[in-house]
């Protein structure tokens, strides 16, 4: 039997293709599967001329179908059978964002295809939604720019998130991102924050983990204000969990290799900051030592790549003697400032794990540079602290691990492994100090300055630095000694800052400074840290891992204060660990 005629009577993109339309109304089924625009079954459109306005169209729907093809997999079919699972309807209604692009998306230089927004119909490249809820309000006579090299904007080309995703993505955006880093806060003259939204939008596992964790965190909310809505949100985060693992693993098979800055500038950095959000939701969720896995991939990743993105980026060159970086071409370069984010996120987040596992940091090699003075990364903008302090917590945590190790030997024992460790110790000690001088001095600079927000700002960046390195001395000190004796005067200091100067509502930004330091406090003052720890901001209910903190101190100060030796830091270091939770 010979195939059916198509039908005269199909819509207009039908026709332009020559393809078979199934004439569904309002939006042919062909048209809907492809992601293209469907014209209609209207008048004849004016640009169908059969001249160069007909090329141009038909050009831009091939570019879409072909790039479209690509797009098929395995999550759209496990998107779609969730959605006609029991008890989970699909939102019809979605919001355009804004164009997409004007051009096809290219290749990346490894030969996957470069990453776009995430294709399910309730993701931001959502083209199904967005052909329906454009075609009804789309004019079939309005007619096309006549340059030739002009490719017609569609609106299958525009970023489409569903309603619901609308509500997750404003969630995270005001919400979750602020209590993840609640010190960064980029200024008006690099972009603020746009490059987080941009990654959102083309980054398919970054957006799905973002998502994921919004809903992990509305959920909590929402549960702890006991609404009827909290199990949408548990549904939600696992299909955005779900997602964002797969097309993580697609990426990764797209550029073909676990080094994910090896792939276009756009893709690598995209890929780093979905692994980053991973290890925020395990680590928050609870979920046990499974943020480590991906811990592992983002310092791998920036420890091979961190020297050629910085030549790609630019950013070997020293800043300027203002401080300020060199601009870009005078606008905002969104991969400078993404990279300079997740680049201080993952050094600190490495920093943490090897406190906890009381091994080197992962990525010592790159501290010399990435924290020098004259480095384009500020921590201070990000975790509140300057880099100095930061420095010398990485170069303790790496001593540590030399001190076992020589221990395991017997090279500590002997004159030259002894000496060798206690000149390690002083210039760590002698680092501490001067820093700690200087910092006294600025901060009574910018105390007398005019109280201006510039000022206000460093002063609290001052104290918090100041804080960190009070907590890296009481550090070096627990690592050398292995317990809280000859820390009282270091101890008191803290303690007075902690009390006079440290604004209450920040004080979720020191949760490590709080945790070294209330291992060493007196009895008098443990209970600060009981109303610290069992209060806002610490105690968060969508932070799991902030409530294991306070019983692991009420443990160190009970059996400190039985030990014969005073309380022991590797006995300590031990709980923590088996805790899987990082001090953040």
């Amino acid at each position: 039997m010979s195939a059916p005629l198509r039908s005269k009577q199909g819509c207009w993109t039908c026709r332009l293709r020559r393809k078979k339309c199934d004439e569904r109304r309002d939006v042919c089924l062909t048209c809907e599967s492809l992601s293209i625009t469907c014209y209609g079954y209207g008048a004849k459109p004016d640009w169908m001329d059969g001249g160069e306005k007909e090329r141009n169209i038909a050009i831009g729907i091939k570019q879409i179908v072909k790039h479209t093809s690509r797009k098929k997999g395995r999550l759209g079919t496990t998107l779609a059978r969730f959605r006609k699972s029991p008890g989970v309807q699909e939102n019809k209604e979605d919001v355009v964002l804004a164009p997409k692009t004007d051009n096809p998306a290219p290749e990346n230089r490894t030969g996957g295809a470069y990453l776009e927004p995430a294709g399910s119909s309730t993701s931001p490249a959502s083209m199904d939604t967005a052909t329906k809820s454009s075609v009804s309000d789309r004019n079939p006579s309005s007619s096309p720019p006549s340059n030739p090299e002009y490719n017609p904007p569609m609106p299958s080309d525009m970023v489409v998130v569903s309603r619901d995703e609308t509500v997750l993505l404003m969630h995270f955006l005001d919400h979750v991102f602020p209590l993840q880093h609640p010190m960064y806060k980029p200024n008006i003259a690099d972009g603020g924050r746009s490059w987080l939204l941009s990654l959102l939008l083309r980054t398919k596992p970054l957006y799905h983990a973002s998502l994921a964790l919004s809903a992990y965190h509305r959920g909590k909310v929402l549960i702890q204000a006991r609404q009827p809505c909290a199990h949408h949100s548990l549904i939600d985060q696992e299909k955005h969990l779900a997602a964002s693992l797969e097309e993580l693993k697609e990426a990764i098979r797209n550029v073909g290799q676990m080094t994910m800055l090896k792939a276009c500038p756009k893709d690598s950095l995209g890929l780093m900051a979905s692994v980053v959000q991973l290890i925020y939701f395990e680590l928050f969720a609870g979920n046990g030592n499974a943020w480590q896995f991906h811990l592992r991939a983002a310092t791998i990743t920036l420890l091979e790549s961190y020297r050629p993105r910085l030549f790609e980026l630019g950013l070997l060159g020293s800043i300027t003697s203002d401080g300020v970086s060199p601009p870009w071409g005078g606008t905002p370069n969104e991969d400078v400032a993404a990279f300079k984010f997740l680049c201080g996120v993952v050094i600190w987040l490495d920093i943490l794990d090897s406190i906890k596992t009381g091994k080197s940091p992962s990525l010592l090699t790159i501290h010399s540079h990435a924290l020098s003075s004259d480095s384009h990364l500020k921590l201070e903008t990000i975790i509140g602290s300057q880099n100095w302090a930061i420095l010398q917590v990485g170069h303790i945590a790496a001593l540590h691990e030399n001190k076992m190790l020589s221990l395991q030997s017997g090279n500590l024992e002997t004159a030259n492994g002894r000496a060798e460790f206690d000149k390690r110790v002083d210039e760590i000690r002698l680092e501490l100090e001067c820093g700690l001088t200087e910092q006294g001095l600025s901060c009574l600079q910018v105390y007398s300055e005019s109280a201006l927000p510039d000022n206000a700002a460093a002063h609290v960046q001052a104290i918090i630095t100041r804080l960190f390195a009070l907590a890296a001395s009481i550090y070096l000190y627990l690592v050398v000694q292995g317990s809280h004796q000859e820390t009282g005067p270091l101890a008191d200091q803290a303690m007075m800052l902690l009390r006079t100067q440290m604004p209450r509502d920040l004080m979720h930004v020191i949760i490590f400074p709080l945790y070294i330091i209330g291992h060493v406090v007196s009895p008098d003052d443990q209970s600060f840290f009981r109303c610290v720890f069992s209060s806002p901001p610490v105690l968060e209910p969508s932070l799991e891992h902030r409530s294991k903190i306070l019983p692991l101190l009420e443990e160190i100060w009970q059996t400190r204060d039985a030990a014969m030796d005073g309380g022991g830091w590797q006995r300590s270091l031990k709980r923590l660990s088996e805790s899987n939770i990082l001090l953040l």
